[in-house]
């Protein structure tokens, strides 16, 4: 382990007082100081040296600590200052000791879901504020989640966010918590922080993790194209972290979105506090017991051993003389009383009996059979027999659709404690395969060849080409399947649609007619004759006493639009925008094609691309 950068006792650029060393992390170490010029205790979060070696990145970290610096918000940590010593660059943030939330799922505390909205409520506020603010953090994680000294969250390391180039050093760490997106190769958007928060607020609601593996590759196989996996006992909860965490993150809920419905779910202006840590018990904290005024046992009389002698007399009592027979009392009826407690006996054996055969009284029931029911089908049906319904993973499959219940454990008939838990596995449908964006514009053999290594056949039927200004004849101009068009992902082993342009409906075409030199047509040379036809067509003719020639150009108008943004536009507004622009629509998605679809999700080409007036403008939509 290298050396610290700083010793205690040091004191950086005069002001900052080194009280001593926090942690150290791949990314920057963290000392405890005292801010001499303010007398308040501050955090120093210095860049390893490996990093600072760098210009890019000691560029990037100055860049993004002057940025972090404007940003304040009540559950972002602050950073309050930077600089840079000795070849050092650090940055000053308010120091906080209540830990991380790694500490708490640490310990495999589930959080009850009314805590764990309050503390989504909190994140999500923080990083909506953060994305309004043109930021996006790209690397959240409990450890990045503190804890101040009243037990309110706090997101951190705004400002170090890419400095650390080796993003996967730690894989189960960090990757567990990145986007299907992230683990793809993409760069970090906010939806990728709002896929973040979804598995780090799981974890805390059920404290176990969503996803298996202990490597990128197991994860990326593992997470795919699918949600978290659902655990309806969470009630609403549930709902959001489904949203929240949708594999598509064009449909997936903003930071926004979040806040709002975690708001609804946890009312009131109280914020998260971290749960008190109590200690474990020992013996020496442990009360001492109080007195006891006997050992709890009683020697047996000697007539009660023998059947003979006499009765102990117990010390504390006068000896009574023996009462004579003529003055002795006669005993006391006993029998309403016995007949009274029979009664009772008789009731409660037999209830207990009836308790017993409908299960009120047992530890354990049958499980019931729950494969091939939907998961609410099944939810309903476990309720009957107090027991909790669990999904731990979802598993492509070519037979079973989508949401029905492919396994479970323990097995059916089988014994399992009242109250426990029956874990299923979920048919995910069969297995997505994302399709490259890079499809459009390329050779039928060269889209053919690509979706061929991903497991998907295609086909370029001559009879489906498609005139088009914008792509050039011979080239894929759009993508089907059954009713969808330029689909995100398609099921393994499908069959899609290449459509081919055919080129421009109108192509640019020259005629060139020479009459002979006999032609008596006579004219000046001196003398020209031009013809403007409505079609931007122009005839030209020029005459010389010995040619005569005659050309005839035809073009089309080369106006041009830029495509209008209608991106969570109505179906109405969405119309309007681009008749106005005097643009076409190809639908795809739910509802495609007809009147019932409500809302455009996406759009190709992306907004803002320049366009000849009438082009077709493929729209993604939604009911």
């Amino acid at each position: 382990m290298s050396e610290p950068i700083y010793a205690s006792g040091d004191v950086v650029v005069g002001r900052y007082r080194v009280l001593e060393l926090v942690g150290s992390g791949p990314t920057v170490e963290v000392y405890r100081v005292d801010d001499v010029a303010h007398s308040r205790e501050v955090s120093l979060q210095v860049l390893r040296p490996y990093l600072a070696h760098t210009e890019e990145v000691r560029r990037r970290f100055r860049t993004q600590i002057v940025r972090a610096a404007r940003l304040s918000h009540p559950h972002l940590l602050a950073v309050i200052d930077g600089g840079q010593s000795q070849g050092s660059i650090f940055q000053i943030t308010e120091f906080v000791d209540g830990g991380s939330l790694e500490d708490l799922l640490r310990e495999r505390r589930a959080l009850p879901a009314e805590e764990v909205a309050r503390l989504g409520r909190d994140l999500a506020s923080a990083l909506a504020y953060l994305h309004e603010s043109g930021e996006v953090h790209g690397e959240l994680r409990p450890a990045k989640i503190l804890f101040n000294h009243a037990g309110g969250a706090l997101v951190s390391d705004v400002s170090t966010r890419g400095l650390n180039r080796e993003r996967f050093a730690t894989p189960f760490a960090a990757v567990r918590y990145a986007s299907p997106q992230i683990l793809h190769g993409h760069d970090s958007e906010a939806s990728d922080d709002v896929y973040a928060l979804a598995v780090i607020l799981f974890e805390a609601a059920t404290g176990t993790s969503p996803i298996d593996g202990q490597s990128v590759e197991e994860i990326r196989a593992f997470r795919g194209l699918r949600a978290l996996p659902a655990r309806p006992e969470l009630g609403p909860l549930n709902d959001v972290l489904q949203a929240a965490s949708h594999p598509d993150a064009l449909l997936r809920w903003s930071a926004e979105q979040v806040r709002d419905a975690f708001s609804a779910l946890a009312p009131g202006p109280d914020p998260f506090r971290r749960p008190s840590r109590e200690p474990a018990p020992t013996l020496l904290s442990a009360p001492a017991p109080a007195p006891r005024s006997s050992i709890g046992f009683h020697a047996p009389r000697a007539d009660q051993i023998t059947g003979v002698g006499e009765p102990r007399r117990e010390s504390s009592r006068p000896l009574q003389p023996p009462v004579p027979p003529s003055v002795q009392r006669p005993p006391t009826r006993r029998r309403p009383l016995r007949l009274i407690v029979s009664a009772l006996l008789v009731v409660l054996i037999g209830g207990g009996a009836a308790a017993w055969k409908l299960g009120w009284l047992s530890s354990s029931v049958s499980a019931p059979t729950v494969v091939g029911l939907t998961l609410s089908e099944a939810t309903q049906l476990v309720k009957a027999d107090n027991l909790t319904l669990a999904v731990t993973r979802e598993e492509v499959s070519s037979s079973v659709a989508r949401g029905v219940i492919l396994a479970q454990s323990p097995a059916a008939q089988t014994s399992i404690t009242v109250g426990g838990t029956l874990s299923v596995v979920l048919s995910a449908g069969k297995a997505l395969v994302t399709l490259p964006t890079t499809l459009l514009s390329k050779t039928c053999v060269h889209d053919t060849a690509t979706l061929l290594a991903l497991g998907v056949h295609a086909v370029c039927p001559a009879s489906d080409r498609l005139h088009s200004s914008t792509v050039a004849a011979g080239m894929v101009l759009q993508i089907r399947y059954q009713s969808q068009l330029n689909p995100l992902a398609v099921p393994s082993g499908a069959t899609v649609t290449l459509v081919v342009s055919a080129g421009p409906l109108h192509p640019v075409t020259t005629t060139s007619t020479s009459l002979p030199t006999s032609t008596s047509t006579s004219l000046p040379t001196s003398t020209s004759t031009s013809t403007s036809l409505p079609t931007s067509t122009s005839t030209s003719t020029s005459t010389s006493t010995s040619t005569t020639s005659t050309s005839t150009t035809t073009t089309v108008s080369g106006a041009q639009v830029a495509v209008p943004n209608v991106v969570g536009d109505s179906r109405s507004q969405a119309l309007a925008a681009m008749g106005a622009a005097g643009l076409y629509i190809y639908t795809s998605g739910p509802g495609a094609g007809t009147t019932l679809w409500k809302k455009v999700v996406s759009e190709i080409p992306a907004a803002g691309t320049k366009v000849p007036v009438g082009s077709h403008v493929s729209l993604n939509v939604s009911e």
